[in-house]
């Protein structure tokens, strides 16, 4: 693998990211991510064999202006990448704090949320604050399971605790004060301050292909969905898959069930009594 294709939806243009350290590993890329504005791609990343530098995975951020690399983490040090990335600039969590850099380059801000933090985002404005908490192993040896964590700057989101649970995902901001949440595959909530609320959308999806939305796509307002096509989701390959190869094992079946058949033929002829 050499790197990444970027390629703009508007006018059809192209731009090819590679990283000046050498061939990369031919595993895929978890976590990528974009800025709120586009400006950067977030990548994390291995050397391959025959690359200098440790092949640990280092956490860069590219600019798709000029196509500049920026390292932000070093290689093999442990990082988390927040789902929902701020307006300008990018985010990450590196030893239980969300690091920011706004914009890349220029200043920077730091927020310690603690150990053991899965997730972390920051309002549009950067003024509200949620992250999700793991228990401790104590706690989990009681039942005590994640904790999600949203208030107005750092203190008050670690004094508020919304909701305890199983929390896959953030999605998005509604507004400054209510963000999106992805608690199972096929399930939503909005998060407050003042609680967790069920989104009574039908989402599809399993754990293989789970949905995918823009971040800024819960800002708009919710609106009656228009009339399904019939259509089936086009992800869900591995479906069609299946029933190709279940087809090809049944007709294997009845090719072999009929040569069978037909090399018995003549001996049972052979060997009838006259």
């Amino acid at each position: 693998m050499d790197g990444w294709d970027v390629i703009d939806l508007v006018d059809g243009t192209r731009r090819q990211l590679v990283p000046d350290t050498g061939p990369l590993s031919s595993g895929p890329s978890w976590g990528i991510r974009f800025s709120g504005d586009g400006r950067y791609l977030l990548v994390p990343y291995a050397l391959g064999r025959g690359a200098p530098g440790p092949r640990a995975t280092r956490l860069v951020a590219f600019d798709l202006r000029d196509g500049r690399e920026i390292q932000l983490v070093e290689p093999g040090t442990s990082f988390g990448i927040p789902e929902v990335q701020p307006s300008d600039g990018v985010s990450w969590i590196q030893d239980g704090r969300l690091e920011t850099l706004l914009p890349l380059g220029g200043r920077g801000t730091s927020i310690d949320l603690g150990p053991r933090v899965y997730s972390a985002t920051t309002s549009p404005s950067g003024d509200t604050l949620a992250y999700v908490q793991g228990p401790t192993r104590a706690q989990r040896r009681h039942g005590a399971e994640e904790s999600l964590h949203l208030g107005e700057g750092a203190r008050a989101a670690r004094e508020t605790v919304v909701a305890e649970g199983s929390f896959q995902a953030f999605l998005g901001w509604r507004d400054e004060e209510t963000l999106v949440v992805r608690t199972r595959i096929d399930r939503l909530a909005t998060a407050t301050a003042g609680g967790l609320e069920p989104l009574p959308l039908p989402i599809v999806g399993d754990w293989i292909n789970p949905p995918e939305f823009a971040a800024d796509l819960w800002a708009a307002p919710f609106s009656e969905p228009s009339e399904r096509l019939g259509l089936e989701d086009p992800r869900r390959w591995y479906v069609r898959a299946l029933w190709v190869l279940l087809a090809l094992v049944v007709l294997g079946a009845v090719a072999a069930y009929r040569w069978v058949a037909a090399a018995e033929g003549p001996a049972q002829r052979r060997h009838r009594p006259q």
